[in-house]
């Protein structure tokens, strides 16, 4: 009976077999779908790269920079003069040893079209160098007689010093750009390129501010270069200089004229910045760079730094002077803080103290490394870790060789509070507070 009810009960199963053309069309479905993903996927992160790309570059950039040190360019011989033809044969190759050529005079048959002519090669020079001076504005809101906010814009020339695959380096004078609200390189009445603050020296008033090339159109872009600047030049009374930059006030102003006097110079932290007068009209507002016949820039012409003489005279700080502190700020280095303020000794004052050689110090300033090292106003500081100190930019450049936290072994002379004794101090360097 078992037997029988279960025949009596058993069903036919029955498969229902898809056709072969839907399979492949629902595979086809998916692999559309799964395409179209990729594509949308692929756009999407397109536009978000380019829209990011350039935040993530600076970020990438500014993160690199300490890693590879930033150079300045400096004059090689004929590859620079070559494209400045027929420069006078004197150039300032002499001048840069310090040593006088021999004068010859001889008479030269000239005319007025060689008097133009002359002008023409003095604007050739002019062309070259201002290829890297820029026009920097800044902006800052400031209240006028109303209390209204209103945006007041200051002009200054820029020099472009240095650059990168992404960047150009522009020093600028820094009471110009100081706390604004917007720095820009204006090219035309209608273009601006956006510009920030790298670095600033405040004693010396000057400051780096950089820019993206992939900002600048191309029309402008190709017409830049990075400028020359000269390296150990020793000003030369009576040699033909440009001045370069807004000299007058104006930007793009130039003028030229001669070197009338040296041998002035400025104390500033553990240093001596030598400078050098022209005979350029002197402007309260004047600004820019004093360049030599081969288009190198020799000084900058500084507002805040003139003393005494100088104060109603055309003055300049020799570049080779302000070279290390432009490369500090292009790279964005530590300052070396000693702490002094120093002049250079006289023969009678070595003679008086017994001395061959040294510096004197007119100040040791609060919370200093050299205070904490009990370096005193007198003192004569004589040799920093065996090496004799002969003047204080020597000075300073021994020390600049070593970094933060170093600690130096200064032998002294002590002149005050009783007969000079010679005695040995640790200083150790710190950063230079801003």
């Amino acid at each position: 009976m078992g037997d029988i009810a279960k025949s009596d009960y058993e069903f036919i199963k029955e498969q229902v077999i898809e056709k072969r053309w839907r399979k492949i069309k629902k595979r086809l479905m998916r692999f559309a779908m799964r395409l179209f993903s990729a594509v949308l996927f692929g756009l999407i992160a397109a536009v978000t790269f380019v829209l990011a790309e350039p935040t993530i570059y600076r970020i990438v950039h500014k993160d690199g920079r300490s890693k590879s040190q930033i150079t300045l360019p400096t004059a090689s011989g004929d590859v620079q003069v070559a494209e400045i033809s027929e420069v006078p044969e004197y150039s300032d190759q002499a001048t840069s040893k310090g040593v006088i050529p021999e004068t010859v005079i001889q008479k030269i048959d000239a005319n007025l079209s060689d008097y133009k002519d002359m002008y023409y090669e003095l604007r050739k020079v002019a062309y070259k160098v201002n290829k890297s001076i820029v026009k920097v504005t800044s902006s800052f809101m400031v209240e006028d007689w109303f209390s209204n906010q209103v945006e007041k814009t200051v002009y200054t020339p820029g020099l472009i010093v240095a650059e990168t695959q992404a960047e150009y380096y522009i020093l600028v004078s820094l009471d110009r750009v100081r706390n604004a609200d917007k720095i820009r390189l204006k090219f035309f009445d209608t273009v601006y390129v956006d510009a920030w603050m790298v670095d600033y020296e405040n004693e010396i008033n000057l400051a780096v501010i950089a820019v993206n090339k992939e900002d600048i159109p191309p029309i402008y872009l190709s017409g830049l270069d990075t400028a020359i600047l000269s390296e150990y030049y020793s000003p030369v009374v009576g040699y033909p200089i440009i001045a370069l930059g807004a000299p007058n006030g104006y930007h793009n102003s130039m003028g030229l004229g001669i070197i009338t006097s040296e041998g002035s110079s400025v104390a500033i932290t553990d240093n001596i910045l030598k400078l050098f007068n022209t005979d350029i009209e002197d402007n309260p507002d004047g600004e820019g760079v004093i360049v030599n016949m081969r288009g190198e820039v020799i000084g900058w012409i500084t507002r805040t730094l003139k003393q005494d003489q100088n104060s109603n005279i055309s003055t300049a700080i020799s570049v080779d002077q302000i070279r290390p502190y432009i490369l500090r700020m292009v790279n964005q280095n530590d300052r070396i803080y000693f702490g002094i303020k120093a002049k250079d000794m006289t023969e009678d004052a070595k003679q008086t103290h017994k001395v061959g050689n040294g510096i004197y110090v007119e100040e040791v300033f609060a919370d200093s490394p050299a205070l904490k090292a009990d370096i005193k106003n007198g003192d004569i500081i004589l040799t920093i870790n065996g090496q004799n100190v002969i003047n204080t930019s020597s000075f300073y450049r021994m020390i600049s060789q070593y970094g933060v936290g170093s600690e130096l072994i200064v032998k002294i002379k002590r002149t005050n509070g009783g007969p000079d004794k010679q005695m040995d101090l640790t200083v150790v360097l710190s950063t230079k507070p801003k």
